[in-house]
């Protein structure tokens, strides 16, 4: 089982949220 650091987690988090808002944000765009 994969142990993530506390700096780790809410960086993919984070990763996770700016992309859907990208992706999201380019798909009105379009």
């Amino acid at each position: 089982m994969p142990q993530f650091t506390p700096v780790e987690a809410p960086r993919l988090g984070c990763k996770t949220i700016v992309w859907t808002l990208w992706t999201g944000h380019r798909a009105l765009q379009t």
